[in-house]
């Protein structure tokens, strides 16, 4: 059995969804990055703009391995990145 047939009916997938910066800035300060949502917005725009992936850019952010509490805040905080990510496509 996979582990997606594993997963209950009623537990949500992984989705790509940024929060707002304040939920962002609390779980990148968690998992050790120093750097603030604007300028994790910056890097993201910049990686578009030369044809980055989304998984060269994320791991740039952490100056060592990102550590976390639980699994559930790793999901959340990679969520919001993604959501992040795919909100910088847009120049606002």
């Amino acid at each position: 059995m996979s582990r997606r047939e594993r997963r209950s009916r009623d537990e949500p997938g992984f989705v790509h969804r940024f929060e707002g910066p304040e939920v962002l800035a609390e779980l990148l300060g968690i998992a050790g990055c120093p750097l603030e949502p604007e300028e994790v917005l910056r890097r993201f725009r910049a990686g578009r703009a030369e044809g980055a992936e989304s998984g060269e850019v994320i791991p740039t952010l952490f100056p060592e391995a990102p550590r976390f509490p639980s699994p559930d805040v790793a999901r959340r905080l990679f969520q919001n990145l993604l959501g992040l990510w795919d909100a910088a496509r847009s120049p606002e």
